[in-house]
């Protein structure tokens, strides 16, 4: 079974309410204990850390023309 509807047929029958109030009721709860059990398995994976390159800024970037000397 889904670990999302095993999630929610638990709350449902912890709190007792109906499967529908159940599946809006336990996404807050679900997010949240899915965010901590990811955010334990990143700590594991300290070495592991991945980096962006940050986007160069197009519109800012001045343009280099290089200067010529007319040949005589």
């Amino acid at each position: 079974m889904n670990e999302w509807i095993s999630y929610v047929k638990d709350y449902q029958q912890k709190n007792n309410i109906t499967y529908a109030q159940a599946l809006k009721d336990a996404s807050v709860s679900y997010k949240k204990m899915k965010k901590e059990k990811d955010g334990k398995k990143d700590a594991k994976k300290v070495g592991d850390v991945k980096t962006k390159t940050p986007k160069k800024d197009v519109k800012n970037t001045p343009i280099v023309v290089p200067l010529v000397s007319p040949l005589n």
